[in-house]
């Protein structure tokens, strides 16, 4: 009973003598968002949306919104998943009865690449940034459309991207794709020699 007690005693002293925790102070906000960040989701957002009406206007709308965002933001940590967004737009349009505009979408969007991959002032990076648009969009249309033609001009634009400075954070993905489809069109052996 004595050693229950001094026990008692002791951890009491102990916490008496504890230095207080200073009180809780308000909760940490959010970090801030960017103008590049909140242009990222914009892009999204606009991509994503579900109840817009397939046509020419909004292919427009959500294809500027991702070629601005990658010119002026090369080098974010969102660029490479809106080059890949935008470049895999049609792959949102599954119903069947509507194929014909997964098509009109990469036409309308090569026409765009044409326009703006070579516009005057763009930094080196937002031209290795476009060229990577430039080998996602053929990329998908390849998947989508499978010829001996359509694969050896993604070729033609995975090389071209690759001898742009910087296409390293760009070109893994797209190497891996070009494997991918290879080896999906019963290509495996030219696969295995690529990947050598």
């Amino acid at each position: 009973m004595k050693t229950h007690c001094l026990i008692v005693l002791t951890l009491a002293a102990f916490t008496a003598a504890a230095p207080a925790q200073p009180p809780a102070g308000p909760p940490k906000a959010a970090p801030q968002k960017s103008p590049a960040d909140l242009a990222a989701e914009a892009f999204f957002k606009l991509r994503n949306d579900k109840g817009a009406r397939l046509d020419d206007e909004r292919f427009k709308k959500v294809i500027t919104a991702g070629i601005e965002f990658i010119q002026q933001n090369p080098t974010h940590g969102q660029t490479a998943a809106v080059v890949n967004g935008l470049a895999s737009f049609s792959d949102t349009i599954t119903d069947k009865n509507l194929a014909t505009y997964r098509s009109n979408f990469r036409g309308v969007l090569k026409f765009a690449l044409i326009d703006e991959r070579d516009k005057d002032g763009l930094k080196p990076e937002a031209r290795t940034a476009m060229a990577a648009l430039e080998a996602a969009a053929q990329d998908y249309e390849t998947r989508d459309v499978f010829t001996r033609e359509n694969l050896e001009t993604l070729r033609e634009k995975i090389d071209r991207l690759g001898q742009t400075p910087g296409a390293g954070r760009f070109l893994v993905d797209r190497e891996r794709s070009y494997v991918e489809i290879l080896t999906k069109s019963n290509n495996a052996a030219m696969a295995e020699r690529h990947l050598r």
